[in-house]
């Protein structure tokens, strides 16, 4: 990336991740199979556990705190984030609390 194009060009980065949108600089392309990151989302339906877990989730609960609640292990906890991750296409907490609020399992 040029020196001279470099603040353009983290604006137009920041503003397509802020959409959920990728963002690549120009003349640098990252072949897709090699690309670490989310997977697409699928269109398979969450299961009401999976629900519970993002409801907990984005309401700020630990996943040892989430575990306690529910009466499961943390490792099942962490299980149904990933597939919820992976069935969504989200990469982090903060995507997966945008999601909870956009379908209405929490208010903002």
């Amino acid at each position: 990336m040029l020196k001279s194009a470099a603040d353009e060009d983290l604006v137009h980065a920041c503003r397509a991740v802020l959409r959920g949108e990728e963002f690549q600089f120009p003349g640098r392309a990252v072949p897709s199979a090699g690309r670490s990151g989310s997977a697409p989302p699928t269109r398979e339906p969450l299961s009401h556990r999976e629900l519970e877990i993002v409801k907990l989730i984005a309401e700020g609960h630990s996943a040892r705190e989430i575990a306690g609640i529910l009466h499961i292990s943390e490792k099942t906890v962490d299980r149904h984030r990933g597939n919820v991750f992976a069935k969504r296409g989200l990469s982090d907490r903060v995507a997966l609390t945008r999601y909870a609020i956009r379908h209405g399992l929490i208010e903002a």
